[in-house]
């Protein structure tokens, strides 16, 4: 009897600490209105910054009501990594009153259209709309010639949509005097594109094989300076040869 007597007391002794614990927390921290969340940090791209509404929803905050203790960063984080457009989150707090939330978003390469929406891919090949990305500021090249699946979700990869995407970062990166418009994917060796100038309207179709893109966009650019300064009026430049480009 002594006993149980003594587990009893013991028991009731930590429930009640357990609850003064909980109490002076709730008063301290979750329940103190110094802590009430007024400023939302949002570290990422212009079309997050844009979103703050969007991410008041995910979290179920309410701006000047909640408090910072009363989140789940880690629920939070997840909700918002699940996104298919958002490649990475973190969530975090900055006393008194600050929640802040950095986004690492998927990059649009290339685009393309499916059951009548623009759609993005990365470079990855990963799939999202353009409703769940936000505003662009710049436009994507867009690729034809292929045949979606047919339960096309956000967050799938498209394995043919890789080689797209790598041609749209070279040209962006290396060879920014050329914009990429189309990319036709229908062949599996090699990627029809139209490309045209920055500085001019003229569109070139340019045949590239599926290797050395950057090695065979160099060469592009060579062939195009070539015909210009020569007045051959060549508009086709079929890159699948080694050593040399077929013009026409």
């Amino acid at each position: 009897m002594r006993l149980g007597l003594s587990i009893s007391i013991i028991m009731a002794v930590g429930a009640a600490a357990a609850m003064a614990f909980m109490l002076a927390n709730r008063s301290l921290f979750s329940a103190n209105s110094h802590f009430t969340i007024r400023n939302i940090a949002i570290r990422g791209t212009a079309s997050w910054k844009a979103r703050e509404a969007q991410i008041l929803q995910y979290g179920r905050i309410r701006k000047g009501e909640s408090n910072l203790f009363a989140i789940n960063p880690r629920e939070l984080r997840e909700r918002i990594s699940a996104l298919p457009s958002v490649e990475k989150a973190s969530v975090s707090r900055r006393l008194p009153d600050t929640l802040v939330i950095s986004i690492s978003e998927r990059v649009p390469r290339v685009a393309f259209n499916n059951s009548g929406r623009r759609w993005y891919s990365d470079e990855q090949g990963v799939v999202f709309s353009a409703s769940s990305y936000g505003e662009l500021r710049q436009d994507m090249p867009v690729i034809v010639g292929f045949s979606a699946p047919e339960a096309l979700a956000e967050g799938d990869s498209v394995e043919d949509f890789i080689f797209p995407a790598a041609i749209s970062i070279t040209a962006s990166r290396m060879f920014p005097e050329f914009i990429v418009l189309r990319i036709d994917i229908r062949e599996r060796k090699f990627v029809v594109t139209k490309i045209r100038p920055a500085d001019s309207f003229d569109v070139y179709t340019v045949v590239f094989p599926k290797e050395n893109i950057e090695e065979k966009f160099a060469a592009f650019k060579w062939a195009l300076r070539k015909s210009i300064e020569e007045q051959t009026g060549k508009t086709t430049f079929d890159l699948r040869f080694a050593g040399q480009v077929v013009t026409r």
